[in-house]
């Protein structure tokens, strides 16, 4: 529930930053994930991300795995990078935006101010905390 005068970290409507892909597109990246998955398992290359440069990707498994232990292992990571890239334009610039804004800043001073953000990055780490919440 919104409150008022207060950002719930949700953005206006009160959704998931990942709750604005529509459901059939879910499915599809749900399924792209699956095949992906296995792919991977089969040949054992490392996960090439779609959505992240190697170096953002890797910053953001360390990132899932600070704010959740067991986060790499669950496979955060690729389900955010799978998310990301089939969402649309303003999921992406979101995300692009926000890994530079939260860039080489320590997450024990993004957490400080989780409750009442203050800046762009302090609001992004709010949104990182969710997806990773969500996706594990």
């Amino acid at each position: 529930m919104l409150t008022k005068g207060r950002d719930n970290g949700r953005g206006q409507s009160g959704r998931s930053p990942l709750s604005a892909i529509p459901r059939r597109e879910w499915f599809q990246i749900l399924g792209a994930g699956a095949l992906a998955t296995a792919a991977t398992a089969a040949d054992s290359a490392p996960y090439k991300p779609r959505f992240f440069s190697a170096d953002d990707y890797a910053r953001l498994q360390n990132l899932c795995e600070e704010i959740l232990p067991g986060a790499k292992q669950a496979g955060v990571g690729f389900y955010i990078d799978m998310v990301v890239h089939h969402g649309n334009s303003a999921l992406k610039f979101e995300w692009n935006n926000g890994m530079k804004e939260i860039q080489g800043k320590p997450l024990a001073d993004l957490v400080k101010h989780e409750t009442a953000p203050r800046d762009a990055a302090e609001r992004f780490f709010v949104t990182l905390k969710r997806a990773t919440i969500e996706a594990y």
